[in-house]
């Protein structure tokens, strides 16, 4: 069913939209490696999935600043995953995801135009590597996120550039009584990198965030 945004979001609602209907399938596995004494281990998980969608809502723009929801023909969308993690202790956690497919519309045989075209802001390819090392009351993380283009006409002539986008964050576990403080420091785009997911409309460069959190410590609540 549309959600109420879909149906009523101030300005760019729509009231007309039909539920979504689908028939779809998907097929997976996962492979757990833990050899007996070794502190190393990790999981594979590869899965693949194939959606018919039928008046799938999809928001279009209508200019830069206004989108619109609509009910859109049919669309095939399948694609493969892969997943890996692998950990080292509690020490070092790596993960790592690569996805590829596609989402097409196949609505009208006839339309070249849009016959068989990816829908518009939907990569084809994406992938994202993070690694997360916790020495003590310390945690240090990083990870980097690739997307692929991205078409945003629908005779798929026009596309965003691919992007990669680096971040990093350093945290400390602190005790106090019963809570524990957790003060983290964040860089989202590291490398200052320079990208859009709308076209014309530059994401933010290099931003620290600076936050605390509180946890209560179940081990000091229960002594």
């Amino acid at each position: 069913m549309p959600t109420f945004n879909d149906l009523y979001y101030a300005g760019e609602g729509n009231a007309s939209l039909k539920p979504e209907k689908s028939i779809d399938y998907s097929i997976g596995a996962v492979a757990d490696f833990m050899p007996d004494d070794s502190p190393i281990g990790g999981t594979v998980d590869v899965s693949y999935y194939h959606i018919e969608t039928k008046d799938d809502i999809v928001w279009r723009p209508l200019t830069a600043t206004v989108w619109l929801p609509e009910n859109y023909g049919k669309i095939l969308s399948s694609g493969l995953e892969l997943s890996l993690r692998m950990s080292y202790e509690e020490l070092i956690t790596l993960k790592g995801n690569y996805f590829t497919g596609k989402s097409v519309d196949i609505s009208d045989p006839s339309d070249p135009t849009t016959y068989q075209k990816q829908q518009i802001y939907i990569p084809q390819q994406q992938s994202s590597f993070f690694v997360e090392c916790t020495p003590g009351i310390f945690t240090l993380a990083a990870g980097v996120r690739y997307i692929g283009d991205r078409f945003y006409t629908s005779d798929n002539s026009l596309s965003i550039p691919t992007y990669a986008v680096t971040d990093a964050a350093a945290s400390v576990r602190i005790a106090v009584g019963s809570l524990d403080v957790l003060p983290t420091f964040s860089v989202d785009n590291l490398l200052n990198r320079n990208f859009e997911v709308i076209p014309d409309y530059p994401m933010p460069p290099r931003t620290y965030e600076l936050r605390v959190s509180f946890q209560i410590n179940q081990d000091s609540v229960n002594k």
